[in-house]
């Protein structure tokens, strides 16, 4: 029975930030994708590996797309909503973010490309001019590559790696 309208909506929001909670996925497939990664730069596998990392991101982007994260929001959001949807961009791109820095930690300079690929991938939203007016939580998830894939570079000494993510990257209209 529901006793009245704000108490319904209070543990309906309850009940779905639990849900989006539960939905991040298993730490043992970030645990995967890193040992993946690190075999298949050892191996020189480049092939598997662009498709394995390229697949991730593919993957991220078509979830942004899902979970309607691509679309400018309004002129007014409320905290919550920014939290929620934060959350989620972060649950969406934990595997990909995995892979990110354990390539830029440990990849040669023959896998740069590959990086700043990942990472133009997320930054172009088919449709927009990637002009940031509005929040637009699309682009939080190339945020977080760029950052941690940054940190992990300049970690290894990996300066290369590193020009080639601020440089290399391009936003494309699509």
């Amino acid at each position: 029975p529901i006793r009245d309208a704000e108490t319904f909506f209070t543990d309906l929001a309850e009940k779905v930030s639990a849900l989006e909670e539960y939905s991040r996925p298993h730490p043992l497939s970030s645990k995967l994708a890193i040992a993946t990664v690190k075999k298949h730069l050892t191996d020189q596998a480049r092939i598997r590996l662009y498709d394995l990392v390229m697949g991730e991101a593919g993957k991220v982007r078509e979830r942004l797309v899902q979970e309607n994260l691509l679309t400018r929001e309004g002129p007014r959001i409320g905290p919550e909503q920014v939290v929620a949807k934060t959350r989620l961009c972060e649950s969406l791109s934990e595997v990909l973010l995995s892979m990110i820095v354990t390539g830029c930690y440990w990849g040669e300079n023959q896998h740069e490309y590959l990086w700043a690929r990942s990472l133009e991938m997320l930054a172009t939203i088919p449709g927009e001019e990637n002009h940031i007016s509005r929040p637009h939580f699309g682009l939080y998830p190339a945020l977080l590559l760029l950052y941690a894939g940054g940190l992990a570079s300049v970690a290894a000494e990996r300066y290369a790696t590193l020009s080639a993510l601020l440089t290399t990257a391009r936003i494309r209209q699509l």
